[in-house]
């Protein structure tokens, strides 16, 4: 059950990517989006589930890859920045 106690994430999400533009989060997003594509070796066609997608900054990075991403999250902020980008997510708690 999805609660109604604030979550920590909702006042970042207007500008939690902006950090990846920091010259800092350029290299540091560059390397996390690149062990991510090491792990997960995504194949074109294939559909992945982010559970905690945020913004959806890590899920573009499977889109580039050819791979249809839905995504699951509780902050709603953060959700309606992924959504943004035209990423299908649903409200929800994963725990």
């Amino acid at each position: 059950m999805v609660g109604t106690e604030a979550n920590p994430f909702d006042a970042l999400a207007p500008f939690y990517d902006s950090w990846y533009s920091t010259p800092l989060g350029a290299v540091v997003g560059r390397h996390e989006r690149d062990l991510l594509l090491c792990l997960a070796r995504p194949g074109r066609g294939e559909r992945a589930l982010e559970v905690g997608i945020g913004t959806g900054y890590f899920a573009q990075a499977l889109i580039e890859a050819g791979v249809h991403v839905a995504g699951v999250d509780l902050s709603l902020p953060m959700l309606r920045q992924a959504a943004g980008k035209g990423l299908p997510v649903v409200r929800g708690d994963a725990g």
